[in-house]
């Protein structure tokens, strides 16, 4: 018996999910656009990093330490020119991403239910996990999808209102 709640329990919090960007189309774009920065940011930020200790191990080649594989000055060039482009790119996105970030936390602050605000909050920006978010709420994970719903509701009122006040954004 445990093992069908169980189930059931799970089948919901898909069937929540997945009913989520066909409730709320504003958040879910919202959300998407703030996942979607955050990412590029971190893959500049990852890459840059990945081509300095490829540049660094490459100059520790040609001086004379110990490394395996024969040194390339294209290679190195190249890499220079690439982590160069990327220190470039990544405070643009760094920036893309703040302003993305503060319009979706703008629009949660405004959102009047407290419990359901905080799970959002943990939820986008803290990228908690629903069991994590559930624990730490101490509710029913069923009463913290409900709070969730309400919270939702209102950011997508709000993004309405603020798209009909300002149709050519």
């Amino acid at each position: 018996m445990r093992k069908n709640t169980a189930r059931t329990y799970r089948n919901t919090g898909k069937q929540a999910m997945k009913s989520f960007g066909d409730q709320y189309p504003r958040v879910q774009a919202l959300m998407d656009r703030l996942r979607a920065a955050e990412l590029e940011v971190n893959h500049l930020r990852e890459k840059t990093d990945l081509l300095r200790m490829l540049t660094t191990d490459t100059s520790m080649h040609l001086t004379g330490m110990p490394r395996s594989g024969s040194p390339d000055q294209q290679r190195i060039l190249t890499a220079l020119a690439e982590i160069d482009e990327l220190e470039r790119k990544l405070p643009i996105a760094e920036e893309a991403f703040q302003s993305i970030r503060l319009d979706a936390a703008d629009i949660l602050c405004r959102v009047t239910h407290p419990i359901g605000k905080k799970v959002l909050m943990m939820y986008f920006f803290e990228h908690k996990n629903w069991r994590t978010i559930v624990s730490e709420i101490h509710f029913a994970r069923s009463v913290v999808f409900r709070y969730r719903e309400k919270a939702l509701e209102e950011m997508e009122a709000i993004l309405k209102a603020k798209e009909e006040a300002q149709p050519y954004e």
